[in-house]
Formats: C-alpha cells, structure tokens, sequence
C-alpha cells in the first residue's frame, strides 16, 4: 500500500538532498595566493608547495574568497556556495568556519594573508 502524502513527502525530501549539494565546483582551475595553492581537483591545500589541512567547508570556503579577490562576498553567498546550504536566524557556522581558517593560516605563515570581516555583510581577502 502505498499512500499518496508519504510519497510526495518522500520525493520532495530526495529533490532537497539533491537540490542542497554544495556548488564550489564551478572551476576546477588552480587557485595561487602568493605561497598559498588550492587545487579544487584534488582539493589539496598546499603553503610553500607542503600540504595542510583544510576540512571540505574549510577549503569551499576559502575557495570562494580566493575566488573573489578584493570582493566583500555575503554570509549568504558562503553558506549557499560554501556550506551547501542556506544560512538561518542565529546561524554562525560560516563565522566559525573563518576562525578556524584564519587560525590555520596564522598558523603557516607570518605573511599578511587576510581574511576582513565586514560587518552584518560578510568577509573579503587581501
């Protein structure tokens, strides 16, 4: 038996999944940042050719900003390319995310590798 309301709930939940997949992969070129290379084919993390770990937000979302150079990119666009996902009330995961990017950064390099924040906008780098 088979009832009509659980099967439309069911179809809408499997076009979600499918809907929510994160959409970094729109290019697959090499990203250089001074000493820093993203390879989103491998989606390995280089700093001075020696590889170090990024968790897949992590690198989806330092992808994006690398991407976009100079560019304020919104807490909504990171969550909705970055996090496959679109950002709630409250919601401060893409915050969090940045830290420990920021931190991983700090932690490779003395270099002035910035991530900005703009305030209630979302963030750049320099």
């Amino acid at each position: 038996p088979c009832y009509p309301r659980e099967l439309v709930a069911r179809l809408r939940a499997v076009l979600r999944r499918v809907e929510e997949q994160p959409m970094v992969v729109e290019s697959r070129e090499v990203i250089h940042w001074g000493e820093l290379t993203l390879n989103p084919a491998t989606r390995i993390s280089e700093w001075q050719k020696q590889p170090f770990d990024l968790t897949a937000s992590e690198f989806n979302l330092l992808d994006l900003l690398l991407r976009s150079p100079d560019r304020v990119v919104s807490k909504d666009e990171l969550s909705e390319k970055g996090l496959g996902r679109p950002r709630e009330a409250y919601d401060r995961s893409v915050d969090v995310h940045i830290s420990n990017i920021r931190q991983k950064l700090s932690a490779l390099t003395c270099e002035a590798i910035t991530i900005e924040t703009v305030r209630s906008i979302g963030y750049r780098i320099r």
